[in-house]
């Protein structure tokens, strides 16, 4: 059980490259007073139990480049920092106007 003070907000996702589910990671908040306590290290392991159990085969998410103590965590945990991936998104007046090409 993970004490109050932070939360991991995760969903199942799927690779058809790889053919096995795993998690993403949407967001993981340690409130600032909690922090430096191992609350992090807790929701990981927290979601590497759950993935373990349901037999996934990874747990992915996203990081800005600039959230150095986030990225100097996820790197202690032994994450590999992703670059042929790029990430990309749409607003919602881009995906209003490419529904309207469609119609």
């Amino acid at each position: 059980m993970v004490p109050p003070g932070g939360i991991a907000l995760f969903f199942k996702n799927f690779s058809t490259w790889e053919a096995v589910p795993g998690i993403y990671l949407e967001d993981l908040i340690v409130q600032e007073e909690a922090r430096g306590q191992g609350l992090g290290l807790a929701l990981f392991a927290e979601l590497a139990r759950i993935a373990d159990e349901r037999g996934y085969a990874r747990i992915e998410w996203a990081c800005l480049d600039w959230n150095t103590p986030s990225l100097d965590f996820y790197h202690a945990l032994g994450a590999i920092r992703r670059n042929d991936w790029i990430m990309h998104r749409l607003e919602k007046k881009d995906f209003i106007a490419l529904r309207a090409l469609g119609e």
